[in-house]
C-alpha cells in the first residue's frame, strides 16, 4: 500500500506587534497591511500600528495589501519572509488576526494551540495589556 508524504512546515508562533520582542531569533507568523514593497523588501503595518521590515526571499510575490507572512524574526521589527500568504484587501482581517492571536495565547488556551502558546508568563501579560489598551481606546 503507497502512502502520501505530507510536507512539515517548521514550527511558527502567531504574534502581533506587541509581542514581537520576546521572540527575536524565533519563527513567527503575523498579519498586517503592505505600506511599502521593492523587488527584495517591503513594510508590514500590523494591526497595533507596528511597522516591520520584510526580506522577501525569493519567489515570494505580494499581490494584495493585506497578508500573512511566516518567517525568522532577525530583529525587534525585521522579518526573513520564506512563506506568504495574499489575504486580500479586507484591513477587518488584521483586527481579527489580532484578537485570536491575543487569546491563543492566553495559558487556559495552551492545550488547544500547542505548546508554543500560553507558557510565557510576559507574553501573556503583554498580551493581556494590549487587550485592555484596544477596549479603551475603543470606549
Amino acid at each position: 500500500m503507497a502512502t502520501t508524504a505530507t510536507p512539515v512546515f517548521p514550527t511558527d508562533t502567531r504574534v502581533t506587534g506587541d509581542m514581537l520582542a520576546d521572540f527575536v531569533g524565533e519563527r513567527v507568523r503575523i498579519v498586517g497591511k503592505v505600506s511599502q514593497i521593492d523587488t527584495q523588501t517591503a513594510s508590514l503595518r500590523l494591526g497595533d500600528n507596528e511597522l516591520v521590515d520584510l526580506k522577501l526571499s525569493e519567489g515570494v510575490v505580494i499581490t494584495d495589501s493585506i497578508i500573512e507572512v511566516v518567517g525568522i524574526l532577525e530583529a525587534r521589527r525585521v522579518l526573513r519572509v520564506d512563506r506568504l500568504l495574499n489575504m486580500g484587501e479586507d484591513e477587518g482581517v488584521i483586527e481579527i488576526s489580532d484578537k485570536t492571536t491575543r487569546l491563543m495565547h492566553k495559558p487556559q488556551f495552551a492545550n488547544m494551540f500547542g505548546s508554543m502558546y500560553g507558557d510565557h508568563p510576559a507574553r501573556y501579560a503583554r498580551a493581556v495589556r494590549a487587550e485592555t489598551d484596544e477596549a479603551r481606546s475603543q470606549s
